[in-house]
């Protein structure tokens, strides 16, 4: 399977509320993608020009997690984090390495946090 163009998806979160990201893929053939055995990345920057690093999280960290069947995939930050960002324009990049080493890049865009709680 040829790696896809990443997909820009805006993502929005709230300071000091929980935040979390689920997705699912399909291949060109419509087939579902399985991403059983695979590392997952999703990392924040504190601009658009993704000079510094302010969020990494990983399935690692158990930061991200895969339904049964390893079909569906979350990715979460607690109010803590999302409080800890600085409320304004940042971006994010989501990659995955599957058991073959492959590494896609499957979404990027703009991450944008707002200011307190939506409430």
């Amino acid at each position: 399977m040829s790696a896809p163009k990443p997909a820009t998806y805006n993502l929005h979160c709230h300071q000091g509320v929980d935040f979390d990201f689920t997705f699912s893929m399909k291949d060109g053939n419509a087939a579902d993608v399985n991403f059983a055995g695979a590392s997952l990345w999703l990392t924040v920057y504190s601009n658009q020009r993704k000079s510094e690093e302010v969020v990494k999280l990983s399935s690692a960290g158990g930061a991200i997690t895969q339904a049964p069947g390893n079909l569906e995939v979350s990715a979460a930050m607690n109010g803590t984090l999302t409080d800890s960002l600085a409320a304004g324009a940042h971006s994010y990049d989501l990659d995955v390495e599957f058991t073959d080493l492959t590494r896609w890049r499957i979404f990027e865009g703009k991450f944008t946090v707002h200011e307190g709680s939506f409430a």
